[in-house]
């Protein structure tokens, strides 16, 4: 099985969604709430020293929901499930809804895997060179804003009390048009993502539960028994 280039670029966008978005029910009550508090306005220096703050982790995992919406069709297409990341350029992202589609992309910084739960087998593909460098990368946005800052153009940033909405636009080398975060300021994570394509379909994931506790070597593997082929990229 082969892993073309359109294959991961599809799946570096996948993740680099889910893995920025983390709050679900509360940082939209929150924003709700505060809707009738005053706006003002933040530069983008302010940006980069809460990301400071927030950057020191380590380790990162959280539940998700994503919903991804395709311009002229009526169904919304949703999945969720657990995504963990480790520094320097480890993630495991599991998706277990629906139960038809349950896999986990794993990559633990030289090797990556297509797992399938339902036949409990895995795709194992080498990574090396810019390939690697690029997965690596998906795991210092997730831990480090200011690398996303550096992938796309800060437009603006707008403080509501402890909510903090960033737009980040294109430099028009990929498909994205623009990116939306909202920055919890209180609990020091991105607590929302909207991220709007190149004609029209749309991308949103909502993350709830945040935990930084240490995780083990393991976690970034495929679970044991599992039969590995190999694969080609």
């Amino acid at each position: 099985m082969m892993i073309g280039a359109k294959m991961l670029k599809i799946l570096l966008l996948s993740l680099l969604t889910i893995v920025l978005d983390l709050g679900v029910a509360s940082a939209q009550t929150n924003a709700k709430e505060k809707s009738s508090t005053k706006e003002t306005n933040v530069s983008l220096d302010e940006v980069i020293m809460l990301q400071k703050k927030i950057s020191s982790s380590k380790y990162l995992a959280v539940d998700f929901e994503q919903e991804r919406k395709i311009k002229g069709r009526p169904r919304v297409s949703k999945k969720s499930g657990r995504a963990t990341f480790s520094r320097p350029n480890s993630f495991r992202w599991s998706t277990t809804e629906p139960k038809s589609i349950a896999n986990m992309w794993i990559f633990n910084g030289q090797q990556l895997f297509d797992y399938q739960v339902t036949t409990n087998e895995a795709v194992k593909y080498e990574i090396t060179g810019s390939k690697a460098k690029e997965i690596q990368s998906i795991v210092r946005m997730v831990l480090d804003i200011e690398s996303l800052l550096k992938r796309y153009t800060f437009e603006n940033a707008v403080r509501t009390d402890d909510l903090i909405k960033i737009k980040l636009l294109s430099d028009g080398k990929d498909s994205v048009e623009y990116v939306n975060l909202l920055l919890d300021e209180k609990n020091e994570f991105i607590s929302d993502l909207e991220i709007l394509f190149r004609g029209g379909n749309q991308l949103k994931t909502l993350f709830s539960n945040p935990d930084r506790s240490d995780v083990p070597v393991s976690a970034f593997l495929p679970p044991k028994g599992v039969k590995i082929t190999e694969g080609g990229i």
